[in-house]
């Protein structure tokens, strides 16, 4: 359970308390990627800062946007950009929300375990400052200057999408259809892919 918070207004201590505690011994494989390796699971950070949190589980895949979702607003529907995602912060798009279609909106892809500092997500079951995706680098550019906690070189950067796959990652559409995606594709589809309407209607890529 996340006691991460950006307002001063997080969860009650009581609410991280009993959420953490049913979250130590659960978990859902189907979040994780066989072919990555676990940085820490269950993972906690003390403190209520953006980092907070008890018994977090990792994921190999969330959801994708060309901006950090945190410093856009507190809802999805405040979100006003022309160039927006399928998901965001307490709410989503409606099936009608999705004027490209659904065949050409990801709605989530892979993103590895091991950023540049431990701290950093994606969590299934918990929200930090770091969950997300954002395209704002090719996939799989493993440019920073090491892995966090794992001394290690060659990790993505926080929000870093990307997979331990060769060549690509897996990404899942919005009418459920999951794709190998090459590394190589062209970085402005990877764009026109994250936006639920920009007008670009793309086919096979």
């Amino acid at each position: 359970m996340s006691s991460a918070q950006r307002s001063g207004t997080g969860p009650s201590t009581a609410l991280v308390a009993t959420n953490a505690a049913v979250w130590a011994n659960v978990d859902l494989p189907m979040f994780k990627c066989l072919s990555d390796v676990l940085r820490a699971d269950p993972f906690t950070v003390a403190g209520s800062a953006h980092y907070g949190i008890t018994n977090g589980r990792q994921s190999s895949y969330w959801f994708p946007d060309t901006n950090i979702m945190e410093d856009l607003g507190l809802t999805w529907r405040a979100d006003t950009r022309a160039l927006g995602p399928i998901m965001g912060i307490n709410g989503g798009a409606r099936m009608a929300d999705i004027i490209d279609g659904t065949s050409n909106t990801m709605a989530l892809c892979e993103t590895p375990f091991r950023k540049n500092h431990a701290l950093y997500g994606p969590f299934w079951n918990a929200w930090n400052y770091t969950s997300g995706v954002v395209f704002g680098q090719q996939i799989n550019a493993r440019n920073a200057p090491n892995c966090g906690g794992g001394g290690a070189t060659g990790c993505p950067f926080a929000w870093g999408s990307g997979s331990k796959h060769v060549g690509g990652m897996q990404i899942t559409m919005a009418d459920g259809a999951v794709k190998f995606i090459s590394e190589n594709l062209d970085f402005a589809i990877f764009r026109n892919l994250t936006s639920i309407a920009d007008g670009t209607v793309l086919g096979e890529f």
